[in-house]
């Protein structure tokens, strides 16, 4: 895939996802998980929502974003080692969903970032 817009929406839909995915964490958890994505990622879930939007509003790339995007695709990369030391971990079925969900946010993170360096 090489269209940007439909690379841009995928990894918007990437950190939509993830973020939503907080509303089925305990209340307690959700601001570490924020901040934990910030800091490995450089940014928080909006800040990567503007981010993604500056590239569709110039109509071209910021290749300085692809350092950033390979810490966002290494945090959904490592996402499965993270819930497998809280409850989801003693679960097969849960682990695998979350694996597999990681796996295709990791994707289309590098994807983006493939677009970006080309």
């Amino acid at each position: 895939m090489s269209d940007p817009a439909a690379l841009i929406a995928e990894v918007e839909q990437a950190i939509d996802d993830a973020e939503r995915e907080l509303a089925e964490m305990p209340f307690f958890v959700r601001p570490l998980v924020r901040r934990g994505f910030a800091s490995r990622t450089g940014r928080s879930y909006d800040d990567w929502r503007k981010a993604l939007e500056r590239i569709t509003a110039l109509g071209r790339a910021e290749r300085a974003l692809a350092g950033d995007l390979d810490k966002l695709a290494e945090n959904f990369r490592t996402a499965p080692e993270r819930a497998a030391r809280g409850p989801a971990g003693s679960s097969p079925t849960a682990m695998r969903v979350i694996e597999e969900r990681a796996a295709a946010r990791a994707r289309a993170v590098v994807a983006l970032r493939d677009w970006l360096i080309s």
